[in-house]
């Protein structure tokens, strides 16, 4: 079978993925999480004029993108059947899936995000891009969306589990295939690129957004291991473990590093159990393990004492005009998406090798929407915390009825995870432009809406 024929296969069994999960939907996040690491697809599709022209308005095509995309249509369809069956029996009917769909309007944590947006969105008002600014914005709508889509299902089927098991399996699969390539320095993707520096990066375009992931799943498998307290969950829980933490020192990812360490340290105040210390001791094995396969890894953590801007020096540069950026624009700034056209019309003299995009998310921001959009992801944080203290709370109540009650379990699991990719966010870029974050986000408005009820 040829190249041609493979890819129109994986067309064909994509598509009909999309109808098996239209038919079941309850699988529609899983599906999506298990899509999220699938970058490598973008190389799997063939090249129709239908398929280039979708292309052309979402990006590159991949699994996420697609599946991401089927999800947020089967939300419309929902929403507008919904309310055609409103009309027709007086408002009275409540079957549909989105029977409380109002309840979400009045979340902080959604008048938040929408506040962030809309300025996004009024920023190519005084833009130096103002076609950059109306297109991310959009693109971030789109991914507002998923997490509505993301919300209303969980509600529906209560699958909030669903959405941490599925964190937890497909971190342990891309783990192996991570272990693979660091034991037959094969790579399935870019291995030019990361062969030569001795770093893994399975599925993923980027070895640090692989390390995030992985720091994901490794919260996800502990969170499991602690709500299932048996034998049988502990001795799998620590052998994904292992596999997760071997690859995630693999990746050679200093954020990931740091991302891995603060969450599990967080983790231990939280929820303080006998599994977050195997976990610490079995980091520190994964580490000697991967340090034996790539010695090199020992020049990365010993960069780490020097902290992490020293020791990525080589995006000083970004940084330097980021924050040049901000300083000359700290009201309102260059408007969102405006930050490679300002690296090209005004600090051409600074770009090495073609990277003119910020890989600091924080600083980004200061650039494009200046203190006030910094001041909206602060807000952002104030009220993810906000939830987790309002649940800690509740956990007091419940500590002596039911153990460690659930939906604090989750909570913890939801809040680190968007804690984790806004550290990645730093070194990496890609905070708001994660899907992962609007799925946590829809995750967290669900469990506060379970809580209410």
């Amino acid at each position: 079978m040829g190249v041609d024929s493979l890819k129109m296969a994986v067309l064909v069994l994509t598509i009909i993925g999309i109808i098996g999960v239209w038919r079941y939907p309850r699988y529609f996040l899983p599906a999506l999480i298990f899509s999220l690491p699938m970058d490598i697809s973008q190389t799997w599709f063939p090249h129709l004029s239908w398929l280039d022209k979708l292309g052309s308005y979402i990006g590159v095509i991949t699994f996420a993108r697609i599946f991401s995309l089927a999800f947020i249509a089967y939300y419309l369809v929902c929403l507008v059947r919904n309310r055609l069956r409103r009309n027709q029996w007086g408002g009275l009917y409540q079957g549909s899936i989105f029977g409380q769909d109002e309840l979400i309007w009045r979340t902080s944590l959604f008048i938040a995000l929408v506040g962030y947006l809309g300025y996004g969105l009024l920023s190519a008002i005084w833009s130096v891009n103002p076609l950059q600014s109306v297109v991310q914005s959009v693109r971030l709508v789109v991914l507002l969306f998923l997490g509505f889509a993301a919300y209303t299902q969980m509600v529906k089927d209560h699958s909030q589990w669903l959405v941490l098991q599925s964190f937890s399996i497909a971190s342990t699969l891309h783990g192996l295939v991570g272990i693979f390539e660091m034991i037959t320095n094969r790579f399935l993707w870019n291995g030019d690129i990361y062969q030569a520096a001795g770093r893994i990066n399975g599925t993923f375009v980027d070895a640090n957004i692989y390390a995030r992931f992985l720091v994901i799943g490794i919260l996800a498998t502990l969170i499991w291991m602690i709500a299932r307290r048996d034998r049988w969950g502990n001795l799998f829980g620590a052998l994904a473990l292992m596999i997760q933490l071997i690859a995630l020192v693999g990746t050679g990812s200093r954020t990931g590093w740091v991302c891995a360490l603060f969450a599990l340290l967080f983790l231990t105040l939280l929820v303080p159990r006998k599994q977050i210390l195997i976990v610490l001791v079995g980091g520190a094995a994964a580490a000697i393990v991967a340090v034996a396969i790539h010695p090199e890894f020992l020049v990365r953590l010993a960069d780490l004492r020097k902290g992490l801007a020293v020791a990525s020096l080589e995006r000083q540069y970004l940084i330097q005009a980021g924050w040049d950026m901000f300083i000359h624009h700290p009201g309102l700034g260059v408007g969102l998406g405006g930050f490679e056209t300002m690296m090209f019309t005004y600090y051409p003299d600074l770009i090495h090798n073609n990277i003119s995009l910020s890989h600091t998310a924080l600083l980004t921001t200061a650039a494009e929407l200046g203190i006030i959009g910094v001041l909206g992801v602060g807000a952002v944080f104030v009220i993810i915390y906000r939830e987790l203290i309002l649940s800690w709370s509740k956990r007091k109540l419940l500590a002596g009825i039911s153990g460690i009650p659930q939906n604090w379990l989750l909570t913890v699991f939801t809040v680190l995870s968007i804690t984790v990719i806004f550290i990645s966010a730093q070194g990496e870029g890609r905070f708001f432009e994660d899907p992962a974050l609007w799925i946590f986000a829809g995750l967290l408005m669900a469990l506060r809406r379970v809580e209410e009820v």
